[in-house]
């Protein structure tokens, strides 16, 4: 089946390449964007309290015609700098209404999970689930859920319904960020959702793959919802996965509604991941209560406070974090 997407993926790139040809647009124009998110974290174990630089980013965009784009992300503080470093085609009209298509080929986000995808600014929450970081391809290898590869994006609009359904497969090293593959089977991603309205969304997503040079065997399975309801939203996500004999899973439930319209808001989060289901015991869980006020759109202070609890020793840390969030 992998050998199958590669071989579509890259005939259609090499079709697309052709399509796409012509002049550039000569007001071609770049754009900038930047983040960035001082920290203070207070925990109730040995750690000393401190403040810190969570995020700090630069991203660059543009389109060079109107069938192309790119983006290029800077991480200042990330071991691997280079987050984001990809180009996609989307020609208007290349397939009959209500259907559209996206190519995409460089380093980007592996097409799993729902939090995994979410960028930072768009987080109710500091910290992503439990589950999501150790599971979410690139995110279990460390590179903020990226990878390098190619992907292909199918969505219907149909009755006036944005993205009705939206269908992505992508190929990639399976290695993270700015890593060439190490062996000779590439990671296969796909992800499926359904947004009957601005309300509700379905999904889920699968991943399949060997890693290192010792081929370690990477599988991955999801689910995720979310729902608005009234002024409250409601977001899970259920993970599965196998690392060769060791298999994991997890799960989360998250709640947030404004307290005060665009102001304050509120966020309420449990999640749970079990490293391995052979051994019992190894449960960890994190509850975390939160409130973000929004200054302005690009402005916010936000503030969690974690309880986190080991299964197997019976031991729980409380961490209390906040920080100032600038979108530029």
């Amino acid at each position: 089946m992998r050998k199958t997407m590669s071989g579509v993926i890259t005939a259609a790139g090499i079709y697309l390449l052709f399509a796409a040809g012509g002049a550039l647009a000569a007001d071609n124009k770049m754009n900038i964007k930047g983040y960035m998110q001082p920290m203070y974290t207070a925990s109730s174990n040995s750690t000393a309290d401190s403040f810190s630089l969570r995020i700090a980013r630069l991203v660059f965009s543009g389109k060079p015609n109107d069938d192309w784009s790119y983006q290029f992300q800077i991480d200042a503080l990330a071991q691997t700098p280079l987050l984001d470093a990809y180009m996609d085609f989307n020609r208007e009209k290349f397939l009959p209404e209500p259907f559209a298509f996206n190519v995409r080929v460089g380093q980007f986000k592996v097409p799993f999970s729902m939090e995994s995808l979410a960028s930072d600014t768009e987080l109710d929450t500091l910290n992503r689930s439990q589950v999501v970081n150790a599971l979410a391809p690139g995110r279990d290898t460390g590179t903020k859920g990226r990878d390098i590869g190619a992907s292909l994006q199918f969505t219907a609009s149909p009755w006036d319904i944005k993205k009705l359904v939206e269908l992505t497969a992508g190929q990639f090293n399976g290695e993270g960020a700015n890593a060439a593959d190490k062996n000779t089977h590439k990671g296969l991603a796909l992800r499926g959702v359904i947004n009957p309205s601005k309300a509700v969304s379905l999904g889920a997503s699968y991943y399949e793959g060997n890693r290192f040079s010792t081929s370690t065997v990477s599988n991955r399975f999801g689910t995720e919802i979310s729902l608005i309801c009234g002024g409250v939203t409601l977001k899970g996500e259920y993970l599965r996965g196998r690392d060769t004999s060791v298999k994991e899973e997890g799960w989360y439930a998250q709640s947030s509604f404004f307290v005060l319209p665009k102001v304050l808001q509120a966020v309420a989060k449990y999640d749970v991941y079990n490293p391995d289901l052979k051994k019992s015991g190894d449960k960890t869980a994190v509850s975390t209560a939160g409130l973000s006020w929004y200054f302005t759109d690009g402005l916010r202070l936000q503030s969690n406070y974690e309880w986190k609890y080991w299964e197997k020793v019976g031991k729980m840390c409380n961490t209390w974090s906040t920080i100032l969030a600038l979108t530029f």
